[in-house]
């Protein structure tokens, strides 16, 4: 019974290195925050200190989710003084420029 478990390892064996080797190919995913570049109708504000996500979105006229989304946040870490960000170019003021005050 000994040999005959010998015999059957052996064969495993040679098997095994008789057979070719598998490729295989892993997959990464390489995860970024790096946001796409900014389309028409959009612009570029670079993060200053102290500086919110919620009062630039409210300067641009937008939500601190849509920044999240558009400029793919993934942490506070993410938000660091001179970090670019995509905002969307505000709307002109209702009626166009301010109108001039008259001289006395």
């Amino acid at each position: 019974m000994l040999r005959h478990s010998a015999l059957i390892v052996s064969a495993l064996a040679l098997a095994a290195c008789a057979a070719p080797p598998v490729e295989r190919q892993a997959q990464v995913t390489i995860a970024t925050s790096a946001p796409a570049p900014a389309k028409p109708g959009e612009q570029i504000h670079v993060l200053a200190e102290g500086e919110e996500l919620r009062a630039v979105a409210l300067r641009y006229g937008t939500t601190s989710e849509w920044l999240v989304e558009r400029n793919n946040i993934v942490s506070r870490k993410d938000l660091k003084v001179g970090r670019e960000l995509i905002v969307p170019i505000p709307p002109a003021p209702a009626g166009g420029a301010p109108a001039a005050t008259p001289a006395p």
